[in-house]
């Protein structure tokens, strides 16, 4: 429509005007006396505006005088810079842009351009002349913009749905009556804006949509599987909505659908009808009864319009008519102006909102517009007229401004999401916005939203919530149907679209919205001078080619996000008039240094860009660049010098950039910056900050980490006035205080101190942050005064309090006081009370918890509340079913509470229960068809259900953990899609897992497929699936999942092939059990040289069907398993190595004979990097004998070598005997069949260390083990046939620990063993009963330290081991026997004596052993006095008591042991008290009392905890 073109054009030209003003204000002086020729241009313009105001005007009922655009190229369009015509109107645009350049060109150059541009006016003016146009006055006025401090009053969209009830009861009554249907078809049809698709809204879920079947079905496709769909072939459509739609219920609204073509309809019907067992409901909003009378299967339901009373209700509600002062002298110009409405709402909220700021005058030159009038509008259906001419009004009176902004988002597609922070940019890069002295860009952007908004020519999309998050710019706007083709009727000849045919007729494009960047610009048009933006969309297939932009001289804007960029062409140099440059996700290393060339660029944003490692160093020269994105360019290490100069920036993030250095030297110098981010996913460490108090414009400051923080001071802070964001969280953080004057922060909306626990208090200005919305000081157990710091703090909407584990001190709750506090913070929506009960009351009762969370019932917001892991929680109150929007109750952890409140079931809100690790029985749980419970939660459908429970699951917040149990019973792949899961980022830990052998709904790779994990994913387990491959997503782990830590793939007997693990960039532990299908695995698993750079740990488990394991990478570019530890493979009978395995540093191998024996195929060397040697650990492998055992030879030098239960090991080959040369510790175990040892054994020179276990045939050591000359330690254990050691064992001098156990025959230990072994440090004996008595040469083993004796049949002779420091005497029959021997352990520090039951009381001798130090006695059962002998132990530094239940009480001379420093006491349930003398024990530290019922109790009391005030650390646990 031409009309509106020329209303643009005014715009424009009132730019140019103010252009030309400002150049004229200057000191201009150029030849030909340009100053005058300057004011003539304004004077020109000025008479060409009013009259295309006056063409408005005319245009509206007379089409002769409407603008047209001449035929011919725009004059003076050479050398990239257009001048104007009458009718291109954004030519204009790119010319104002020029006028402020004059001062600066050659005055040669001027002089001759400015002859051109009279020239071109003179045109124009012969133009407006020929169509007898005239300047006249404006017939509305332009909107005035209200004051920046008003608050908006524009209301909620459910406000606004005026006189719909009845409708929707209509409808939705006609639908019940015929769902038992295949298809039911119900048209709503009206004019449009009348409502059709807001009472769509009312009933179901939008699917906006224009009539092509393919398109149709790809909308309907991407609709359901939340993911775009691209699909080109009828029958693929048709076939995938059949797999969407089969066995269920379904809605879809059709909007706006136009097609008249009855064969069309027909095929459409068609297309719907998918099977039989579908329940599938259309409901169609179409504005023509001829194509509700040809499409439906219920009569069609004719919207009717609005009553002129309902307009005006909603122009009341729009224009704040209530609070006007002249609201009498409205009310019948107002009434006049609804009916002109015609019934049509969205034609009163743009007429509603355009009045609010206009006097009683323009009231009435709007009910006396010409516009109203109009009575025939080109390409535009009759019945729309008023409503187009509803929204024109609307248009006109816009300021010239705000019309050139409106104008550009027809750029968007219809229905898309425009984010608001990009487009305001946007704005900026083209020029439609500029600075004034009064307002920044920043505020006129926020005002002229606002406008578009309160119009109804944006309207905010609802996107998903995430409780607690407060990030504003992240908003989203959408247009109206209507409403867009205004914008594109402006635009009809600005902007080329892939619809369009090649140009043909001249038109000059000025934006372009392609989906193929591969193709040349060429191709598309060939007036490339004139495209100032140009945007890729759906092409990420496709590789960006340098023809796709390279002669788009004149571009301003270039959006290459929905691109993949292999490397960033050289070309983009040459662009030199770029502001806004988007290329993200960059896969070279370099970006090219003529990026720097683009001078007036302001916006870059290159995140995802890991592959890059340097930034250009003349970056600087870029002085124009107001953001910057290189969030995710991981491997930048160091910012080129010329970084600081960039002192224009605004926007600066660094996210997740943490290896950058020197960061003070660049960031102190740009002082205009309003958003830093410089979180990381790792540490960050900034010992460096106090350049951030140079940046006083800040707004936006984000120092979060997910590990460590590192922050010398944050002292700075008081200095940031403007901050309203400022995130500090993390793991742990060394931050241990706030600046006093954090309370200058008077606009700041979103604080998080999160892991900030060494800060004690907070300062006394905190309460004085009035406007937080947001706040988060979650695990700051050590700060103190949290509720005093709550009070007044009423706008907060998100609160985590939550706190972890540690030790509760009665004087030290930091949340006393929270019950006074809470019941004030009623606009809450997310609380996190989790592990806080505790720090609030101490040890409350039943009736304090209950009114405590009584206090928060009265909360009408809250949305999720977390009362997990709170042990003395032990009821939740009824009044908790006052929550009426409460959607999440988190309860897990809560292991006191026994019972729920009834009224759980009948709120309909709640969705998620998490009640794991509460002692809550099944029974006890609530029963309802909306709540579940989490983590574990099960999917089920009950008898005759069309769908599953698993959709619950859309709006849940989860915990780090889920697992999904009994996915078989999933009933569609919709069911799956719609829960998000890869949204739900909360999650680090996910189990899927389905009933093996259970019949399915679904095929297992289908529901799989739609359950893509949130890349914050780091631990993965899939179980029991049953397809044979897997999704796509899957196969692209790397990408998907880049977090994943570890995965297991558990039970999947068909899968025969494997995903390319080896490209996860953090996986370090891989599983794989019971996959059946599975016959190789081999580089497929690998995806590409380099693979599993930080696996730690492989294990195979139960592949019963594996045939070969190859570790080949036939590239051998790059090292394979730098990192791997443990290699696992167990049960796998049938696998053998076709190549030289990976050097993990533990190899064990577990009933897989077939791998010991593996031939391999040919050298291979490069699976792993590291040379370390390797424990060998082999276990029931019985099939092959050891001089077989070829596996060996291949590994590392083995160091450690343990043999268990496996066959013939009496020989080996000297290959392998040269492979264990290197041995220092072996164990044999479990050889119950053999009568000697192995004849190699006596080869093993290096060996240190040998144990014999399970050789119950074995007489005697073999006389090869005399060349063991080397051996340290010697375990002979259950070699239960052995009478006597040999002579000879004195012979191993190195030897310095020898156990003895289960040798119930050994009746002799060698004298010679005394006189030789005199190393032996501790000596063990167990159970070896036969044994009389010690040798008496024993004192000669001056080096023993430690001896355990135990289960003699009878006492054994200790005397003359006088050096032994450490005795443990177990199950000994009588210890008063000891009475001679034990008096000479003079060196004894350490006693430990276990179940010696016929022990009443302590031995005499025990007050004797002047040098002990710690006394531990355990399970003496009839041990009931300790005597005064106990007392005499003046040494004794620790006492342990346990499981000695007769003992009745302590001695009162325990006040005696002044040396005592640690006393425990576990399961004495005799003991009810301690002495009074306990006081006495000054350097007592440590008291801990475990399982004494009667003992806690005492120690509880105020009076007794008084007496114990002396020592530092106490605790006593009822239970373990």
């Amino acid at each position: 429509m031409a009309e509106l073109g020329g209303m643009l054009a005014a715009a424009v030209l009132s730019m140019v005007k103010k252009q030309i003003s400002s150049a004229i204000g200057g000191q201009i002086t150029l030849q030909m006396d340009l100053s005058k020729d300057l004011r003539r241009m304004k004077m020109t313009l000025e008479s060409v505006d009013a009259v295309l105001r006056d063409a408005e005007r005319q245009s509206i009922g007379d089409a002769a005088v409407r603008l047209r655009r001449p035929a011919t190229s725009p004059p003076g369009s050479g050398g990239g810079e257009a001048t104007a015509t009458l009718a291109p109107p954004l030519a204009l645009a790119t010319w104002a842009c020029m006028i402020p350049c004059l001062t600066i060109a050659p005055k040669i150059k001027l002089a001759n351009n400015m002859k051109t541009m009279r020239k071109d006016l003179k045109e124009i003016t012969n133009q407006y002349k020929s169509f007898r146009l005239k300047a006249g006055p404006n017939t509305v006025t332009e909107l005035k913009l209200p004051d920046m401090r008003e608050t908006s009053s524009v209301v909620g969209d459910k406000a606004l749905i005026v006189g719909r009830t009845r409708e929707k009861h209509i409808i939705m009554a006609s639908l019940s009556e015929h769902m038992d249907q295949a298809i039911t078809i119900l048209p709503i049809y009206g004019i449009g804006g009348i409502g059709k698709t807001t009472l769509a809204k009312l009933v179901w879920v939008y699917v906006s949509q224009t009539f092509d079947l393919n398109k149709i079905g790809n909308s309907i496709i991407s609709q359901l599987s939340k993911k775009e769909s691209q699909l080109t072939g009828r029958q693929m459509i048709h076939s995938h909505l059949s797999e969407l739609l089969a066995g269920k219920k379904i809605m879809i609204v059709l909007d706006d659908l136009w097609e008249d073509d009855k064969s069309q309809l027909d095929h459409l019907m068609d297309m719907l009808k998918v099977s039989e067992d579908a329940k599938v409901v259309v409901l169609v909003t179409t504005r023509d009864e001829g194509i509700a009378a040809d499409f439906f299967t219920i009569q069609p339901h004719k919207l009717k319009p609005l009553t002129d009373d309902m307009c005006w209700t909603i122009i009341k509600q729009k224009s704040a008519f209530e609070s006007r002062d002249d609201k009498e002298q409205l009310e019948q110009i107002g009434e006049e102006i609804a009916t002109k409405c015609s019934g049509v709402a969205l034609a009163a909220q743009s007429i509603g909102y355009m009045l609010r700021s206009m006097t009683s005058s323009d009231w009435e030159s709007v009910r006396d517009s010409d516009i109203w009038k109009v009575t025939t509008l080109e390409d535009t259906p009759s019945p729309h007229q008023k409503v187009l001419a509803s929204l024109m009004l609307s248009y006109s009176s816009m300021p010239s401004y705000l019309k050139q902004c409106f104008a550009y988002c027809a750029i968007f597609p219809k229905g898309h999401n425009i984010v608001k922070n990009a487009l305001i940019h946007q704005w900026v890069s083209l020029g439609f916005i500029e600075e004034s002295n009064i307002f920044s860009t920043r505020q006129l952007s926020e005002r002229y939203i606002k406008q578009l908004l309160g119009l109804s020519f944006l309207q905010r999309s609802k996107s998903p919530s995430i409780a607690g998050l407060y990030h504003e710019d992240f908003t989203l706007f959408t247009m109206h149907d209507l409403v867009h083709d205004i914008a594109r009727l402006v635009m009809v000849d600005e902007i080329l679209l892939d619809n369009k045919q090649d140009n043909s007729g001249g038109i000059s494009y000025h934006y372009a919205l392609l989906s193929n960047c591969f193709k040349p610009l060429e191709s598309s048009t060939g007036y490339l001078a004139k495209i100032r933006a140009l945007r890729f969309m759906n092409c990420r297939e496709l590789c960006l080619s340098d023809g796709a932009f390279s002669s788009g001289k004149s571009l301003r804007l270039l959006d290459l996000s929905e691109c993949s960029i292999q490397k960033l062409p050289d070309s983009i140099g040459q662009l030199k008039q770029l502001r806004y440059l988007i290329a993200p996700r960059i896969q070279d290393q370099t970006i090219p240094n003529c990026i720097t060339k683009l001078i007036k660029l302001m916006y870059l944003s290159l995140r995802g860009s890991y592959e890059i490692m340097a930034l250009p160093e003349s970056i600087g020269e870029m002085e124009g660049l107001m953001y910057l994105d290189l969030s995710d360019c991981s491997r930048i290490r160091e910012l080129p010098e010329s970084f600081g100069k960039l002192n224009k920036l605004v926007h600066l993030d660094f996210s997740n950039c943490s290896c950058i250095r020197s960061l003070s030297q660049c960031l102190g110098f740009l002082t205009e910056l309003h958003h830093l981010n410089l979180s990381s996913s790792s540490d960050l460490k900034l010992p460096d900050v106090e350049f951030l108090g140079n940046l006083t414009k800040l707004e936006y400051l984000n120092l979060s980490c997910n590990s460590n923080l590192s922050l010398p001071s944050v002292e700075f802070l008081g200095i940031l006035t403007k901050l309203k964001y400022l995130n500090l969280s993390s793991q742990q953080s060394d931050l241990q205080s706030l600046p006093e004057d954090l309370g200058s922060l008077m606009e700041l909306k979103y604080l998080s101190l999160s892991g900030s626990d060494k800060i004690v208090e907070l300062p006394r200005s905190f309460e004085k942050l009035k406007n937080l919305v947001h706040l988060d000081l979650s695990c700051c157990s050590s700060l103190l005064g949290i509720p005093q710091a709550l009070h007044g703090l009423a706008k907060l909407e998100y609160l985590n309090l939550s706190l972890q584990n540690g030790e509760i001190h009665q004087d030290k709750l930091p949340l006393i006081g929270l019950p006074e506090v809470i019941g004030s913070l009623t606009n809450l929506k997310y609380l996190n009370l989790a592990r806080c009960m505790d720090y609030v009351f101490g040890s409350p009762s039943t009736d304090q918890t209950d009114s405590f969370i009584g206090s928060i019932s009265t909360f009408s917001n809250l949305e999720h509340l977390d009362l997990s892991k709170n042990k003395i929680l032990c009821s939740i109150p009824e009044s908790i079913g006052s929550l009426r929007m409460l959607h999440t109750l988190n309860l897990s952890g809560s292991s006191m509470l026994a019972r729920l409140p009834e009224c759980l079931t009948k709120m309909e809100s709640l969705k998620v229960l998490n009640v794991m690790g509460c002692k809550l029985f099944e029974a006890k749980l609530p029963q309802s068809n909306f709540l579940f419970t989490l983590p574990h939660f099960v999917v089920h459908t009950g008898e005759g259900q069309s769908s599953s429970n698993l959709p619950l699951l859309e709006h849940a917040i989860l915990d780090e953990f889920l697992e999904l149990s009994r996915l078989e019973n999933v009933k569609s792949t919709q069911e799956a899609r719609s829960i998000k899961l890869i949204e739900k980022e909360s999650i680090n830990s996910l189990n899927l897992e389905w009933t093996r052998g259970a019949d399915r709904f679904v095929e297992d790779m289908k529901v799989l497929e739609e359950m893509v994990p949130p890349s914050t994913l780091t631990k993965f387990k899939i179980e029991g699936y049953s397809s044979i491959s897997f999704p796509s997503w899957v196969m692209n782990t790397g990408n998907h999942l880049p977090n994943l830590v570890s995965i297991i793939l558990w039970d999947l007997p068909k899968c025969n092939s494997l995903p390319p693990f080896g490209q996860l960039p953090n996986l370090g532990n891989i599983t794989l059990g019971r996959m059946h299908g599975l016959r190789r695995i081999d580089r497929g698993i690998y995806g590409g040289p380099g693979a599993f750079p930080r696996l730690t740990a492989f294990h195979l488990w139960a592949m019963h069907s594996l045939e070969e394991l190859d570790f080949r990478d036939d590239l051998q570019t790059q090292v394979m398993f730098p990192m791997l530890q443990d290699m696992e493979i167990s049960d796998c009978p049938k696998v053998r190595l076709k190549s030289s395995p990976p050097n993990a540093g533990n190899w064990t191998i577990i009933l897989s004979d077939n791998v010991l024996s593996s031939r391999i195929d040919r050298c291979h060397t490069s699976a792993s990097s590291s040379s370390a040697v390797a424990c060998l650990s082999v276990h029931l492998c019985k099939l092959v004998p050891m001089h077989q055992w070829v596996l060996l030879c291949h590994l590392p030098p083995l160091v450690d070598l343990h043999i268990e239960g496996c066959g013939d090991l009496s020989s080996a080959s000297p290959e392998i005997i040269r492979a264990l040369s290197s041995l220092k510790s072996l164990i044999l175990e479990d050889n119950d069949k053999a009568e000697g040892l192995p004849r190699w054994l006596g080869e093993l020179t290096c060996l240190q260390g040998l144990s014999l276990v399970g050789f119950q045939k074995l007489k005697d050591l073999e006389g090869n083990m005399r060349q063991l000359t080397s051996l340290q330690s010697l375990n002979l254990d259950g070699c239960s046939i052995m009478e006597s050691l040999p002579q000879w064992l004195g012979e191993l001098t190195s030897l310095e620990n020898l156990r003895l156990r289960y040798h119930k025959n050994l009746n002799d230990l060698q004298q010679t063993m005394c006189d030789n072994l005199t190393s032996l440090q501790p000596l063990t004996l167990e159970k070896c009963v036969r044994t009389p008595s010690l040798p008496e040469r024993m004192g000669n083993l001056n080096s023993l330290k430690e001896l355990k004796d135990d289960q003699a049949e009878q006492p054994r002779l200790l005397g003359g081991i006088t050096c032994v420091q450490h005795l443990s005497l177990e199950g000994f029959p009588d210890l008063l026997d000891l009475q001679g021997s034990m008096r000479q352990l003079t060196s004894l520090t350490s006693l430990h004596l276990y179940q010696c039951d016929s022990m009443t009381s302590l031995p005499q001798w025990l007050g004797e052993l002047t040098s002990l130090k710690w006394l531990k006695i355990k399970d003496c059962g009839k041990l009931n006095d300790l005597q005064e002998t106990l007392c005499n132990i003046t040494s004794l530094q620790s006492l342990e008591l346990e499981a000695c239940h007769r003992i009745h009480s302590l001695p009162e001379r325990m006040g005696d042991l002044n040396s005592l420093k640690e006393l425990k006491i576990d399961r004495c349930k005799g003991i009810s008290s301690l002495p009074e003398s306990i006081q006495q024990l000054t350097n007592l530290e440590n008291l801990c009392i475990h399982m004494c019922p009667g003992l806690r109790q005492w120690y509880q009391s105020d009076e007794n905890e008084k007496k114990l005030a002396h020592i530092k650390k106490k605790s006593s646990k009822p239970k373990g």
